[in-house]
């Protein structure tokens, strides 16, 4: 059994269960924590569809890449597109605290994946752009 698996699929609406199906595989091929595997089937679900959304206007061809791997006591991920460059704000954005309905719609994925996952960063995927973040979902914490 392997430690690490990846899959690519193009960022498209209708490839969001194929990807949580595979973190959902993932978890049960190794045993891992519910709670720690529903942590992670958030966080690709809000990066897949931002990716979708606002990265594609919606859809496009263009592929999305997801690795995991374990470590001792962590789930590792490398999510990379190849939507425009997006910079993520350094900290929460400042509506999120305001009453639901006092604030604007969006903004809140991002924030929700930092509080979901460990060491989270961003950096550029390639010369022509293109996202990579890399997290990490404690086992221990589940």
């Amino acid at each position: 059994m392997a430690d690490a698996a990846g899959t690519t699929l193009a960022a498209r609406p209708g490839g969001l269960p194929a990807l949580l199906d595979f973190a959902r595989s993932f978890g049960r091929e190794h045993g891992l924590p519910e709670a720690a595997v529903h942590r992670l089937v958030v966080i690709l679900e809000e990066l897949f569809l931002n990716t979708v959304q606002h990265g594609h206007g919606g859809g496009s061809d263009a592929p999305v890449t997801v690795e995991l791997s374990l470590l001792a006591d962590e789930l590792r991920c490398s999510y990379t597109d190849h939507a425009p460059l997006f910079v993520p704000p350094a900290g929460l954005p400042s509506h999120i605290e305001r009453a639901p309905d006092a604030r604007p719609l969006g903004g809140l994925g991002v924030a929700m994946a930092r509080s979901l996952a460990s060491d989270l960063s961003h950096s550029q995927a390639g010369a022509d752009g293109g996202n990579r973040i890399a997290f990490s979902v404690s086992l221990a914490r589940a």
